[in-house]
């Protein structure tokens, strides 16, 4: 649906989200280690953990439950529809090809952040502050 031009961590989110932890927390080995501390991060933030590179599982297990809870965010605040219109609507963007792009994960961040603003109205940066406050209501972790 989004022609493969969407970052890693909203693809992992959304895949998480209707995956693993449709089950519960409690059924999620990944979640067992989640605090709010370690998913309070901005995307900004989200986006320099390269999972590509050589970072500790603790890193691995911050960009897959910060990922998850942007994505549970997203879908409660805007709705599951408006949110699946992220995908589609990068979709129509040109495609990043993995393959021949060296770019390709910059070029997919740069999408989404269109993306965000033809959908949400709103940038990576609003879009982090409202999750951000919107993460300190939930029950988490510590």
């Amino acid at each position: 649906m989004c022609n493969n031009n969407l970052p890693v961590w909203i693809l992992e989110g959304i895949a998480m989200h209707d995956g693993s932890a449709q089950y519960g927390f409690e059924n999620v080995r990944m979640f067992e280690s989640m605090t709010k501390k370690q998913v309070s991060i901005t995307i900004d933030d989200l986006e320099k953990l390269d999972l590509s590179s050589d970072i500790t599982i603790e890193e691995v297990h911050q960009v897959y439950n910060t990922s998850y809870m942007y994505v549970k965010f997203m879908v409660e605040t805007y709705g599951r529809r408006k949110f699946m219109s992220i995908f589609s609507e990068a979709g129509k963007k040109p495609f990043h090809d993995n393959t021949l792009n060296e770019a390709f994960e910059s070029k997919n961040k740069e999408t989404l952040s269109e993306v965000f603003i033809e959908i949400l109205g709103k940038t990576k940066e609003e879009i982090s502050l409202e999750y951000l406050e919107w993460l300190e209501s939930q029950t988490i972790g510590n």
